[in-house]
């Protein structure tokens, strides 16, 4: 009874967005454009999510033009179209889409449609991480530390990390901590770089647990703990990890 619940409540909910988007509803058009990219609960059909999308995203709806440069860019697995990608990536932007900066970010950085230019690419990420996008904040983190697109600035690199740690990006979160325990573009500081790697560790981050087995085992940034050493081990080993596994067998 209960599924059959589900599928008309399904069918309804579908019959109301394909009506909104027939009296217009950019909203409503970027949803059943989605729909039909995504093949969800209803046949796939790209040539007219292209067109609802282009529907939308003309009358300067954000949401709508970042989609259809992710659809030009391949996404959704149609044939990539560089120039139209960045194309509706600008407009997203233009239209204060952060995920378009980004977007039109990994663009020039991968020369995708446009001549590369990590220079342009850091400026787009800067946009966007600004307007605290995770992954945007993470790019721009790795380009100070590497000194690619900005001029090196470590400082920088581990105050992105921070920011893009604090939103929840994994990666982030680990190379902050790494960071910070080394003292790489600011004062060392173990106990805060333990919580940091925990964060990522408990996350599943395999390079993050066996880190924060080390710290327990050596007793830096948390007191010294060879039981919970070998618990952080054993998660990183049973992921793969050589090195968890190696230390795991320093214990026997």
């Amino acid at each position: 009874m209960s599924g059959e619940g589900v599928e008309r409540d399904s069918s309804r909910g579908l019959h109301l967005i394909r009506k909104a988007a027939e009296s217009g509803d950019v909203e409503a058009k970027t949803a059943l454009a989605l729909l039909h990219l995504k093949g969800d609960a209803i046949e796939g059909n790209p040539e007219w999510a292209e067109e609802l999308l282009k529907q939308a995203a003309e009358t300067g709806h954000g949401p709508a033009a970042v989609h259809l440069g992710h659809l030009y860019a391949g996404k959704y697995g149609a044939p990539p179209r560089g120039n139209e990608s960045v194309r509706w990536y600008r407009k997203a932007a233009e239209f204060g889409q952060v995920e378009g900066e980004y977007a039109l970010g990994m663009q020039y950085l991968n020369g995708a449609g446009v001549k590369c230019s990590p220079e342009l690419a850091a400026a787009w990420f800067e946009r966007a991480a600004h307007g605290d996008h995770a992954q945007a904040q993470f790019q721009l983190a790795v380009m100070y530390c590497t000194g690619v697109g900005v001029q090196k600035d470590l400082a920088q690199g581990v105050a992105w990390y921070e920011q893009a740690a604090h939103l929840g990006h994994v990666l982030a979160q680990y190379n902050f901590a790494v960071m910070i325990n080394k003292g790489q573009g600011c004062d060392p500081d173990p106990a805060k770089a333990f919580l940091w790697f925990q964060n990522a560790a408990e996350q599943g981050m395999p390079e993050a647990q066996l880190a924060v087995g080390d710290m327990y085992r050596a007793g830096v940034g948390a007191g010294q703990n060879d039981l919970l050493a070998r618990r952080w081990y054993e998660k990183a080993a049973q992921q793969g990890s050589e090195a968890a596994a190696a230390r795991l067998a320093q214990f026997a």
